[in-house]
């Protein structure tokens, strides 16, 4: 499951290319190499917030776009 995890956030962090996400996602590869549970299970959380943070802001630019470029 942490490896997977891994994966997935070390793919959206290269792609996003945030320095919050990809420090956040070094944080949790420490503390998950180096079976910190509680702390890594802490920081998932976070970063799954930070995600989840960065993809409404996404979306809301992309409507606002959609809006100004339906406009007359």
């Amino acid at each position: 499951k942490i490896v997977a995890f891994k994966f997935e956030f070390n793919s959206f962090c290269s792609m996003s290319g945030e320095q919050e996400a990809i420090d956040l996602t070094a944080q949790y590869n420490r503390a998950a190499d180096n079976n910190q549970t509680d702390a890594a299970n802490d920081l998932r959380n976070e970063i799954q917030s930070h995600i989840e943070n960065c993809m409404y802001v996404s979306q809301k630019s992309e409507s606002e776009t959609d809006y100004n470029d339906s406009k007359p």
